[in-house]
C-alpha cells in the first residue's frame, strides 16, 4: 500500500497535465455544466487505473488502461451528451472496486470473518452494487424526466462498429465509437487471450454480462449505452494486461505475440484499399473520409512495425526490458495524444 499510493499520485498528476493540455482550446468556452467534462475524464481514468491493478501488475499498463478509459473514444464520445453521462462512466469503474479488491479492502478494514458463506454472501452483494447502481440511476432520471443518455436509441450501438477500426473516420457524422484507438487495439487482443488463458471468470462474466446487455433497448429504463461503458472498463483493462504480456513474454510466447503485429498490418492494408476506393468516388466528395483512413492507417504501420520488432527480440531470447517499454509506450502514447486530440476538437 506504500508504494501504491504515490504512484496513484504521480499517474494522476499525470492525467490532470494531460487534460489541461488536451481541452486548453476550449476552456474559455465551456458552460458550468461542461467543466465536469474534464473531471470525468480524471476520475474515470482513475477508476480503471484502480481497478486494473488487481490483475495489471506494472503501474505503466494500469496507466494506459486508464488513459483508454478516461481519453478513449468511447469517453470522448459521451461529450455529445449532457455532462452528467460521463460523470456516470466515469464511477462504473469505482464500483467495480469493493468486489474485485474485496481481500485488500477487508484486510484494511481488519475483518475478521473466517466463514466462507459469509465473504461469499459479501462478495455477491458486492457483485451486485454496479449493476443495481446503474439501473437505480436511469430509474431515478426516469422519475425526474431528465435524461442525460438516450434510452432507445433509433439503432444498436453496435451498428457503429466500424468505429472500432477507424475512429477518425466516423467521429464525423456523431456515430458511436467503440473503439480503444488504433495501437492499442493489439494490445486488447493480446489481452484477451491472456485473459481467456488465465481463466479470470469474474472479468469475463462481467464482460459477457455487459454485451447481453447492450443489446436489450431500454431494458429496466437503461440506455445500452451505459452498459456498454461496463464492457469498456474491461475493454480498457485488457489493454494493460496485454501491455504487461508483452513485456514480460519469453521466447515460447512468441507464438501468440505474432497475432499483434498481424493484426497491425492487416488493419492497415485494409484501410489503405478503403481509402483507394473513396479516392475514386467523382466529384472529390470521398477525399475527405480517404485522408482521415490513410491517418488511421499510419497509427496501424507504426504499431505494426514497433510490435514486429518486439516479436523479434523476444524470438532472440532478449530481456531488453527498457527497450520492450519503449517499443509498446511509444507508440501507444503518440496515437493517444494525437487521436485524443483530434475527437476533441470534433466534439466540442
Amino acid at each position: 500500500m506504500k508504494r501504491i499510493v504515490p504512484q496513484f499520485i504521480f499517474t494522476g498528476v499525470l492525467y490532470f497535465l494531460w487534460t489541461y493540455d488536451l481541452f486548453a482550446g476550449h476552456w474559455s468556452g465551456f458552460s458550468k455544466w461542461q467543466t465536469l467534462v474534464p473531471i470525468n475524464a480524471i476520475l474515470g481514468a482513475l477508476g480503471v487505473l484502480f481497478l486494473s491493478r488487481r490483475w495489471v501488475r506494472s503501474v505503466a499498463g494500469c496507466w494506459v488502461a486508464g488513459a483508454l478509459y478516461g481519453f478513449g473514444p468511447y469517453g470522448l464520445y459521451l461529450i455529445r451528451f449532457h455532462p452528467l453521462a460521463g460523470t456516470l462512466l466515469a464511477l462504473i469503474p469505482w464500483s467495480f472496486c469493493p468486489v474485485f479488491h474485496f481481500e485488500r479492502i477487508a484486510r484494511g478494514l481488519r475483518l475478521k470473518s473466517d466463514r466462507r458463506a459469509t465473504r461469499t454472501m459479501l462478495r455477491l452483494m458486492l457483485a451486485t452494487l454496479p449493476w443495481a447502481g446503474i439501473i437505480a440511476c436511469f430509474q431515478a432520471m426516469v422519475q425526474l424526466r431528465r435524461f442525460v443518455l438516450p434510452l432507445q436509441p433509433t439503432q444498436s450501438p453496435w451498428s457503429d462498429w466500424p468505429a472500432l477500426i477507424a475512429p477518425w473516420a466516423l467521429a464525423q457524422g456523431g456515430r458511436v465509437l467503440l473503439s480503444v484507438y488504433h495501437v492499442p487495439l493489439a494490445l486488447v487482443l493480446v489481452g484477451a487471450m491472456v485473459l481467456l488463458r488465465a481463466r479470470r471468470w469474474g472479468p469475463i462474466a462481467c464482460i459477457l454480462l455487459a454485451v447481453t446487455l447492450s443489446w436489450t433497448r431500454g431494458a429496466w429504463a437503461v440506455s445500452p449505452l451505459a452498459w456498454i461503458g461496463v464492457l469498456w472498463v474491461f475493454v480498457a483493462m485488457m489493454a494493460g494486461l496485454g501491455t504487461d504480456a508483452l513485456v514480460t513474454a519469453g521466447r515460447s510466447d512468441v507464438r501468440w505475440m505474432v497475432w499483434a503485429p498481424i493484426l497491425q498490418v492487416t488493419l492497415a492494408v485494409a484501410l489503405l484499399l478503403g481509402a483507394g476506393k473513396y479516392f475514386q468516388v467523382q466529384l472529390g466528395f470521398g477525399d475527405n473520409v480517404a485522408r482521415l483512413l490513410l491517418y488511421c492507417s499510419r497509427f496501424y504501420l507504426i504499431g505494426a512495425v514497433s510490435l514486429g520488432v518486439l516479436v523479434g527480440i523476444t524470438y532472440r531470447g532478449l530481456r531488453w526490458r527498457a527497450l520492450r517499454w519503449a517499443l509498446i509506450l511509444g507508440p501507444v502514447a503518440i496515437d493517444l495524444l494525437y487521436s485524443s486530440r483530434f475527437l476533441v476538437d470534433r466534439m466540442l
